[in-house]
């Protein structure tokens, strides 16, 4: 059961008085929905949005979660959100060895789960078996740069003006 991750753009706001008193909505985006696409730069069907894709030719699956979805807080220190029930309420944190991962595959039809990593014991997976995915801690970052293809267009539109001083 997936529950929804929303981000508060906007609380609810009421404007005026009497007669002219409005009111604007509380607004949200929902961004733990996961979308579909093609992460790779080199591909005419790239897409930078991308969360996630299925290749079911090569039997691979690509999924990137933004570290926010997975309540942490920092990952180059590993510090993930603790128990924001206790005294240290939202300032509350813990750090980890790891991220520890399973997949289970579920027919979209009958919902019938069809295969799961690890495997099932007993129609339980059981939290020892899972992936333990680790990273080493750091404190700068490694980046790649590259050129978008906006670029181009901007380098051609800025070429045609003519800077006045």
């Amino acid at each position: 059961m997936f529950n929804p991750i929303r981000l508060a753009l906007n609380k609810e706001l009421a404007i005026g008085e009497g007669k002219n008193k409005r009111t604007i909505p509380f607004d949200a985006y929902e961004t733990g929905k996961l979308q579909e696409g093609n992460s790779d730069p080199n591909s005419s069907s790239f897409d930078s949005l991308a969360d996630f894709k299925v290749n079911e030719s090569n039997g691979i699956a690509e999924l990137r979660i933004p570290w926010a979805l997975l309540n942490v807080k920092d990952p180059s220190q590993k510090e993930i959100m603790g128990d924001i029930w206790s005294k240290k309420g939202l300032e509350s944190s813990e750090k980890i060895k790891g991220i520890q991962v399973g997949v289970v595959a579920v027919n979209k039809k009958s919902n019938d789960v069809e295969d799961t990593f690890p495997t099932q014991k007993k129609g339980e997976l059981l939290l020892k078996d899972f992936y333990l995915y680790k990273w080493k801690n750091w404190e700068y970052p490694t980046f790649h740069e590259r050129i978008k293809p906006s670029y181009f267009i901007l380098q051609k539109t800025y070429g045609r003006l003519q800077a006045e001083e």
